[in-house]
């Protein structure tokens, strides 16, 4: 993360506050086609368009060979475009919005860094992060003329004619960084980013030798019950007044869960103002900015004795695959703790179900920004904490 950034994680996670994502009217002046940048300068290279097409095509049929609760088809494609940049004004990122039958069906957004070309997130019914930071703001959707530099862990910048660059959502902080130190700290934190097997992934792609569809998913697992009529996702912004609330929020999930559809079911638990209780529990924002990992835990377990209904079992993890697999199929929803995230930055989501692909792993979270269970968040080495507890 580039250290001026992490004092705005918490800003961000405030703007979280009032988010309210949904899938507005599209953007006027958005462009389906954007001038292939494939630009190299003397530290790396990003690919082009058409290269990140292919991987956004790509992930769209693994989904559809799926088939679960997918709302995509054969007949979605990408209706919209929109590049980010880097600190040099090439292209780093693309966003591509999607249509199935004329109707809005979400996104996927891919990382262009030719060393780890890969889609960093995706979603069936829901608009990616910077294009809701916008809505939040009375905006239009980001279309590539807006410029925005993607830089790391959460955030997105605007930069004025003076050259100063402002974190979106607020341009009335401005960072103090100069220009050279910020694209120092980028290329640093980027060439850690490399990974081979998205660089092999996407060879593969262009020589078209990727297997067939059907044998891209090798395993995956929802936990029982998220799928059933009347099951609600809370976000940080239904409730007010409460900031750097993730852990909490991601807690309110949990307990919703176990007290609705685990199996057994606690329905006991779902008494009181549980989300506040859990805030005080989990003592967030006590002495740091949000929740402490040893908190989570001993904060569940004290909510739960306050309900006389103990828990009977836990375990944690500093992000072992292994560890979600093995307690996502035992139907064990994780409190996950990522740092250091290109989407999420320092944040806390709740896992519910996994896909191991061909392509990468992906976690499907309940984020705390958008009511879906259809974001999917790709395991790479950001994971520093992983929590479930179970009855």
């Amino acid at each position: 993360m580039l250290r001026s950034f992490k004092k705005f994680v918490s800003l961000m996670l405030v703007l979280a506050l009032s988010l309210v994502v949904s899938l507005p009217a599209f953007a006027a002046g958005n462009t389906k086609d954007v001038k292939d940048s494939g630009v190299k300068d003397s530290s790396f290279t990003y690919i082009s368009q058409t290269d990140a097409v292919l991987l956004a095509n790509q992930c769209i049929k693994e989904q559809v060979a799926i088939g679960n609760h997918c709302c995509w088809t054969k007949s979605t494609k990408i209706s919209e475009t929109a590049a980010l940049f880097d600190f040099e004004g090439n292209v780093n990122a693309y966003l591509f919005r999607l249509t199935t039958n004329g109707k809005r069906t979400g996104y996927v957004f891919v990382n262009a860094y030719a060393k780890a070309p890969s889609v960093e997130a995706f979603g069936y019914d829901c608009d990616f992060m910077l294009d809701a930071m916008l809505s939040k703001n009375h905006k239009s959707s980001v279309i590539t003329s807006d410029h925005i530099i993607y830089a790391d862990s959460l955030v997105f910048l605007t930069q004025n004619k003076s050259e100063n660059y402002f974190v979106i959502g607020d341009k009335a902080e401005k960072l103090d960084e100069s220009k050279s130190d910020l694209v120092k700290d980028y290329k640093n934190n980027l060439q850690k980013e490399a990974d081979a097997p998205s660089q092999s992934n996407l060879t593969e792609l262009k020589a078209n030798t990727i297997k067939p569809m059907g044998q891209t998913i090798y395993s995956q697992h929802d936990v029982s019950g998220i799928w059933s009529s009347g099951y609600h996702i809370y976000l940080m912004s239904d409730f007010t007044g409460y900031t750097n609330h993730c852990g909490p929020t991601a807690g309110t999930n949990l307990i919703y869960y176990w007290s609705h559809y685990g199996t057994p079911r606690q329905s006991q638990l779902w008494k009181g103002s549980v989300f506040q209780d859990l805030y005080k529990y989990m003592n967030t924002n006590v002495g740091i900015t949000g929740t402490s990992t040893d908190y989570i835990s001993d904060g569940l377990s004290t909510f739960a004795i306050s309900r006389n209904d103990p828990i009977v079992d836990s375990n944690s993890s500093s992000g072992d695959w292994d560890f979600f697999v093995n307690y996502l199929e035992d139907n064990r929803p994780i409190i996950t703790l990522v740092n250091g995230d290109p989407k999420y930055g320092d944040h806390y989501i709740l896992s519910v179900g996994y896909q191991d692909t061909s392509t990468g792993q992906y976690l499907r979270i309940a984020d705390g920004w958008s009511r879906t269970f259809s974001n999917f968040y790709k395991f790479q080495g950001k994971i520093v904490d992983a929590r479930y507890v179970s009855w």
